[in-house]
């Protein structure tokens, strides 16, 4: 057993060049938005979680168990302006597998259609869409690995392009001290469809997690670490005219002493989440994720940009989650959840 993870962990490092991308300059990166409400409300990032909802496999597809069997999820984000967001979800186990089904949609909108001279003609709408197919094997007692298969579209007007990714997940959980750990790279595929002045492979990303419930307090935290393959991912704006490149921050237009910044590099990197049980059928979350704090902010107030929250009520026929997600000043994005057992609802 232990060649067989040492295996699949070489080929986990082996897989990866020191090559990464920031922020949403590549081709399908809506992908990178939670799939549930839950997720969201803890920073965005579940790769370590326990739990029934197949949802979870689309982050680590090592999460995937047989009690999300015959469950379906729904999700919907109203995110800025009029962009929107949906997830389905569902699992089946026949004899000794389990898989996982997830569909992820973006639609982006209505977009003004003109000539080269700006003369319109009409409109266009934008939309994008990712469905995965996962599996799970349990590699020992406590360690589980999975592998997901992703096919992205994506359609703007005349413009339609599509790519095939990879994932490949491991968890490990141990019950008795309710300790669990995650390690995911997603999404290292290609383009099937190229498109012009692009690269044809798709930009990946590495995580790792650790989360654990706490013995004597309902209370489960997590701390997952992202994009570890590229140490640095600061970003500044050049057109930006609050933005300082020599000090590489915002707020100033005086140039200073460059710094380092080694805390801040670090803390990018870092989301934390945690949730709180308060009974049987209710449940609360909160989540950070340090890297949205650090690029939404304006120069004079940050406001509660970076920061999420939201809660999960159970009822006998579903779950229904709420999770707020602020990305600025002026608002933020609510989403909501779903998690039912079709045979509770047609009474078997």
């Amino acid at each position: 057993m232990s060649f067989r993870i040492s295996t699949m962990v070489i080929f986990l490092f082996g897989s990866i060049v020191l090559r990464a991308q920031v922020g949403g300059n590549n081709p399908f990166a809506f992908t990178h938005t939670a799939p549930s409400a839950g997720i969201s409300s803890l920073g965005g990032n579940g790769i370590s979680l326990n739990g029934s909802d197949p949802a979870l496999a689309f982050q680590n597809p090592a999460l995937i168990q047989r009690s999300m069997s015959q469950k379906g999820s729904f999700s919907y984000m109203n995110y800025l302006s009029d962009i929107q967001f949906s997830h389905f979800a569902t699992a089946i186990s026949a004899k000794k597998i389990t898989l996982a089904l997830n569909v992820h949609l973006l639609n982006s909108g209505k977009f003004d259609l003109t000539d080269v001279t700006g003369i319109s003609m009409g409109t266009f709408s934008g939309k994008e869409s990712a469905i995965q197919l996962s599996s799970q094997k349990q590699l020992s007692a406590h360690w589980s690995g999975g592998i997901g298969i992703r096919y992205l579209q994506a359609s703007y007007g005349f413009y339609h392009y599509s790519g095939i990714a990879g994932q490949l997940g491991f968890h490990y959980f141990d019950s008795s001290s309710q300790t669990s750990a995650a390690i995911v790279l997603d999404q290292i595929g290609t383009m099937l469809t190229q498109i012009p002045g692009s690269d044809s492979r798709l930009p990946y990303q590495l995580q790792a997690a650790f989360s654990k419930k706490l013995d004597h307090l309902p209370l489960r935290f997590q701390i997952v670490a992202h994009h570890l393959t590229q140490w640095n991912i600061r970003y500044y704006d050049p057109n930006d005219v609050y933005y300082n490149i020599v000090t590489q921050t915002i707020g100033s237009t005086t140039p200073t002493t460059t710094k380092n910044y080694t805390f801040d590099k670090i803390f990018r990197h870092i989301n934390l989440g945690a949730e709180l049980n308060l009974g049987k059928n209710l449940m609360v979350r909160l989540g950070y994720n340090d890297l949205r704090r650090s690029e939404l902010p304006i120069p004079t107030k940050s406001g509660m940009n970076g920061f999420s929250y939201g809660f999960t009520l159970k009822t006998k026929k579903f779950d229904f989650t709420y999770g707020r997600i602020p990305y600025a000043l002026a608002g933020g994005a609510h989403q909501f959840s779903f998690l039912f057992s079709p045979s509770l609802w047609l009474g078997k």
